[in-house]
Formats: structure tokens, C-alpha cells, sequence
């Protein structure tokens, strides 16, 4: 999952290189949250590159960098968060061009790219300054040589009491552009809805159906777009048990609604040996 970092918030330094490093503390815990409720790698995203950049008086980056290092060899969890940050730094800075973004008449790179491609950012010392959950920044266009402003928000990652918060945002974000929740292999009850390929919308769309288990339990039935076969999560199943058939699946039937098979709840490539011969779809 990309992350943007907002370079503005390195404009006002800690106060001291405590606070500095409980800034950036607490940046590293919210990505790892982040990794934790996504299960996705993540990528944070920035216009700047962060060596040279004084995060207080006296205390580069670099010295932060070396600090973190050496407290690393004697603690393995913060060796461990420490590495998630470093390995979540893209590798290049973006360039962010026109469109621009301004906030409070600054411009604002990675604000605005994150607008731009619908993506969370975060910033340092969130804890003391950048706690909001939302910013707005004006978008200049030019439209027939004429200067246009527009407000927009953007989504951030910020206060510390707002982590459980964070958790629907991201999660409520990821289904509204259609993307695929994580589900727990774990689980005990079977996948929803948006936990399977089926939230993509460019695929799939619903029916406005739905199948009746055994005692009145309801599941959405979707149809594929392009090829008419419908699918829906087979509740009576769930976790990722190695024994095929066991696992949470999906039901597949043709376009006159004979059953084909089952599929895995990641992709469409359907086991014809779980096929259940005069089989048809009920849909009410």
C-alpha cells in the first residue's frame, strides 16, 4: 500500500532530538499499524530525498538514522520497526508537477499527489502538529489561459488516539476504489463480500440476487461481466484449509446456471473436478 509523505511537515522542527525521535517513533507505529491491518508491503511515497533535512535544532536525519541503527542491535522490536521504515522509503523521489496544490498558500507536493491518486499521508510529528485526519488545499488548474482554485481534501494519517480510526478509514478507502480486503487465513467465519475478487467491480457486478443457505442465511450472487457465469461466497466454509474444498471458496455456475465448479476467493481459475453434476442456481 503507497503512502505519501508530506515534505511540509519537515518545516517546523521538533524541539529538541527527543522529541524528534519520538516524532518519528510514532510515524514508523503508524505505518506499522498500517502493515498490520492491510497485510500489504508498504511504500511511502515523498518529493524529497530525507538526508540533509534537520529534524531539530542540531539533528540531521543521518544522526537519527545512526541512532536508530545502534539502538537496534540491543532491542529486535525496534530493529524490526526501524527496518519496516527504511524499507518502505521509495527509492526515487516523485516529481510532482502541474497540476499544483497549495496549503496555506505553500505549495504542497506530496499533499497534493496523494489527492491526486487517492492515496493517505502521513508527516513527521504528527503527535505535536499534523494531527488531522483531513486537509484542504487549494488545486490551481488553468483552464483557457485563465487560473482556476479549487478546494480539495486529503486524507491523513495523524493523531495518536485515532489509530483504531485509521483502521476504517483505510479499510472503508480501499473498498470504495474496489480493492480486495484482507481476509484472515485464521478465520472462523467465511470471507465477505469485499474480501474476494469479487469487489471488482470491473469484473463483476451484482446481481440484485441473492442465495439461501440452510437456515436463512443470505450471499450476494454476482454475474461476470464479460462471460455471464455468476458466483458467490459459499458460506459454509472458511480459514485457508489445505484440503481443497475446505477452504473459503466461491460457487461458479454457467450462464443457465449449472454449476461449473469452485474457485479460490483471489482469482477465477476454476476447479471443474469440484463440479456437482444437475446442480443449478437458486436465486431469490
Amino acid at each position: 500500500m503507497e503512502i505519501v509523505f508530506n515534505e511540509l511537515s519537515f518545516q517546523n522542527k521538533a524541539n529538541s532530538s527527543q522529541e524528534a525521535e519520538n516524532a518519528m517513533t510514532f510515524l514508523i507505529d503508524i505505518l506499522l499499524e498500517i502493515n498490520k491491518i492491510t497485510k500489504e508491503a508498504i511504500i511511502l511515497k515523498r518529493t524529497i530525498h530525507f538526508d540533509g533535512i534537520l529534524l531539530a535544532e542540531n539533528y540531521l536525519y543521518e544522526q537519527w538514522k545512526t541512532q536508530m541503527s545502534g539502538k537496534g542491535k540491543q532491542d529486535n522490536a525496534l530493529k524490526t520497526k526501524f527496518l519496516l521504515f527504511l524499507n518502505a522509503l521509495d527509492k526515487s523521489p516523485i516529481v510532482q508537477d502541474y497540476p499544483y496544490y497549495l496549503y496555506e498558500r505553500k505549495e504542497a507536493q506530496g499533499l497534493g499527489y496523494a489527492f491526486d491518486n487517492q492515496l493517505f499521508a502521513i508527516s513527521f510529528n504528527a503527535l505535536l502538529e499534523w494531527q488531522k485526519e483531513k486537509y484542504t488545499l487549494i488545486q490551481q488548474l488553468i483552464d483557457k489561459d485563465e487560473l482556476q482554485e479549487n478546494e480539495v481534501e486529503v486524507l491523513h494519517l495523524g493523531k495518536e488516539n485515532h489509530l483504531r480510526l485509521y483502521e476504517k478509514n483505510i479499510l472503508n478507502y480501499l473498498e470504495n476504489i474496489g480493492a480486495m480486503l484482507p481476509y484472515d487465513c485464521h478465520s472462523k467465519f467465511s470471507p465477505r463480500d469485499n474480501q474476494t475478487i469479487l469487489c471488482n467491480k470491473e469484473i463483476f457486478e451484482f446481481t440484485g440476487k441473492h442465495y439461501t443457505f440452510s437456515g436463512g442465511l443470505k450471499r450476494k450472487i454476482y454475474r461476470h461481466i464479460q462471460n455471464g457465469t455468476y458466483w458467490y461466497v459459499d458460506n459454509l466454509h472458511y480459514g485457508c484449509a489445505e484440503k481443497e474444498g475446505k477452504a473459503a471458496h466461491l460457487e461458479v455456475f454457467d450462464a443457465n446456471k449449472n454449476h461449473i465448479g469452485i474457485c479460490n476467493i483471489y482469482d477465477m481459475n476454476i476447479n471443474e473436478n469440484r463440479k456437482e453434476k444437475g446442480r443449478t442456481l437458486q436465486m431469490d
